[in-house]
Order: C-alpha cells, then sequence, then structure tokens
C-alpha cells in the first residue's frame, strides 16, 4: 500500500506574493516612492533612473501575464529597483 505523499502547505503569504497583482503592485509601489524622492535626487541618479524606468515599465506590464520564468525576472527587477531606492536615500540632499 503506497502512502499519500506529504505536501508542504503553502501559507496564504507566500500564494500572495507570487500572484501577479502582488507582484505588479510592489514595483508600482517602488517607482511611486522613488519618483517622490527625484526631486532631492543629484544627477547621477536621474541618469540611473532614466536607464531603469524604462525597464521597470516593462515589467509592471509583464505581471499580468506571469509564468514562472516572468516571475523571477520580476523579483529580480523589484530587487534592482530597490537597490536604487536605497541608493537614492544615501545619496540624497538634504531637505530644504
Amino acid at each position: 500500500m503506497s502512502t499519500p505523499q506529504t505536501m508542504r502547505p503553502v501559507t496564504v503569504n507566500a500564494a500572495k506574493r507570487r500572484s501577479p497583482s502582488y507582484v505588479g503592485g510592489r514595483l508600482e509601489r517602488l517607482r511611486d516612492e522613488i519618483r517622490l524622492d527625484m526631486h532631492l535626487a543629484g544627477m547621477d541618479a536621474r541618469d540611473r533612473w532614466r536607464v531603469l524606468e524604462p525597464r521597470l515599465l516593462q515589467a509592471e506590464k509583464l505581471a499580468s501575464h506571469l509564468t514562472e520564468i516572468t516571475f523571477r525576472a520580476m523579483g529580480q527587477m523589484a530587487a534592482e529597483v530597490k537597490r536604487f531606492q536605497d541608493y537614492l536615500k544615501q545619496h540624497q540632499l538634504p531637505r530644504a
């Protein structure tokens, strides 16, 4: 007699994090936060954002057609955007 395979339960949080709307929403929130800080950024940060933003917009569009491959790409894009946000906060000019 064979025993049923034990499957690791998927938590609601894990399932939610894999949903296209969650991933797309996370990227959108990061983009919006960065846009708020851009008025304080120096020229180097603005140049970096000009390169990154078109890729971010493309990644947000991909979220609606999420597959495992695009899910990994979205995660990489989110990590890159987060690194840029951290860079921006570290190099921000003092608020007037």
